[in-house]
Protein backbone atom coordinates (compact mmCIF):
# COMPACT_ATOMS: atom_id res chain seq x y z
CA UNK A 1 0.00 0.00 0.00
CA UNK A 2 2.69 2.65 1.23
CA UNK A 3 4.78 1.61 -2.55
CA UNK A 4 1.83 2.62 -4.22
CA UNK A 5 1.84 6.25 -2.87
CA UNK A 6 4.34 8.33 -3.71
CA UNK A 7 6.91 9.31 -0.48
CA UNK A 8 5.53 13.06 -0.93
CA UNK A 9 1.75 12.98 -1.15
CA UNK A 10 1.52 10.42 1.57
CA UNK A 11 3.68 12.13 4.09
CA UNK A 12 1.01 15.09 3.17
CA UNK A 13 -2.00 12.72 3.63
CA UNK A 14 -0.09 11.96 7.08
CA UNK A 15 0.54 15.31 7.73
CA UNK A 16 -3.27 16.13 7.26
CA UNK A 17 -4.52 12.82 9.59
CA UNK A 18 -2.22 14.38 12.53
CA UNK A 19 -3.17 17.72 12.08
CA UNK A 20 -7.17 16.49 12.40
CA UNK A 21 -6.27 14.49 15.37
CA UNK A 22 -4.54 17.50 17.00
CA UNK A 23 -7.62 19.62 16.16
CA UNK A 24 -9.86 16.72 17.80
CA UNK A 25 -8.12 16.48 20.79
CA UNK A 26 -7.85 20.47 21.48
CA UNK A 27 -11.48 20.32 20.99
CA UNK A 28 -12.30 17.42 23.38
CA UNK A 29 -9.96 19.20 25.85
CA UNK A 30 -11.49 22.00 25.73
CA UNK A 31 -15.04 20.61 26.73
Amino acid sequence: MACVIKKPEYIKFMNKRFDQGLAMAKHLAEK
